[in-house]
């Protein structure tokens, strides 16, 4: 079977963390795996956002990342509290971010600190993935020169890309749309601990109705290439879209 002919669609589940609402978690990433769908997760090192707070005790999320990494699951730095500011986006993706009103020597001090406690963990860096999609200045430079962080997983690019020396995922949609909607590579972006049984159930028959090749891909074997004049014509159109509907 030729596989090239596949779209490929790529889940990155969001905001785990101590007191996410782990029952919505556990259930949702049984059944990915299950289909053998790759499970990609953005881990919250440190999380101080109570938004995102769905049990009143912390539970061990960095013992439970390891018993899904065993299984194949693959973890993402996101952030390292989740405390967001607002400011601009280099990419314009987001008003709002982490470190978007926090000076480089403590950006870097934070980044360290996440990539410290994921190594304490022996958890295994996939990547970095900015909360609320905000991508400051002195963030980029940072990853740039550091050596555990390969991989930036956001931007409405066609396809996952080259820029600024590092690598990046798309992340263009929060569902699965009709096939024919989504481009070659699409990132969609969920947050377990915010769907309801309902809507993950949704998800799931979307998924059920595809073919599983096309959510099959790894890391190691992604084609990143050079961002060129078609992209910035789709991320053009993406945005005009995007607002049009909103």
């Amino acid at each position: 079977m030729n596989q090239k002919k596949f779209k490929k669609i790529a889940f990155r589940l969001d905001d785990f963390h101590g007191k996410c609402h782990l029952d919505k978690w556990k259930f949702l990433v049984a059944e990915l795996m299950k289909r053998g769908i790759p499970i990609h997760i953005g881990l919250i090192p440190k999380n101080s956002d109570k938004n995102l707070n769905f049990n009143e005790y912390n539970f061990d999320h960095w013992e439970m990342a390891s018993i899904w990494q065993s299984k194949g699951a693959n973890f993402w730095i996101h952030g390292f509290e989740h405390k967001l500011q607002e400011g601009s986006c280099i990419f314009s993706l987001s008003s709002k971010g982490e470190f978007f009103n926090t000076n480089e020597y403590e950006v870097e001090d934070k980044i360290s600190k996440a990539i410290s406690l994921f190594l304490t963990h022996k958890i295994k860096i996939a990547g970095y993935i900015a909360p609320a999609h905000g991508y400051s200045q002195k963030i980029i430079q940072i990853i740039e020169r550091n050596k555990y962080i390969k991989i930036i997983w956001d931007g409405y690019w066609y396809g996952p890309r080259n820029l600024k020396n590092l690598n990046f995922l798309p992340q263009q949609f929060w569902k699965i749309y009709p096939l024919f909607l989504h481009p070659i590579f699409s990132g969609v972006c969920i947050h377990p601990s915010e769907m309801t049984y309902k809507e993950i159930n949704g998800l799931l028959k979307k998924i059920d109705s595809l073919n599983i090749y096309n959510f099959k891909f790894e890391l190691n074997k992604i084609n990143f290439q050079r961002m060129n004049s078609f992209d910035i014509c789709y991320s053009l159109l993406y945005r005009i879209i995007k607002y049009l509907k909103n």
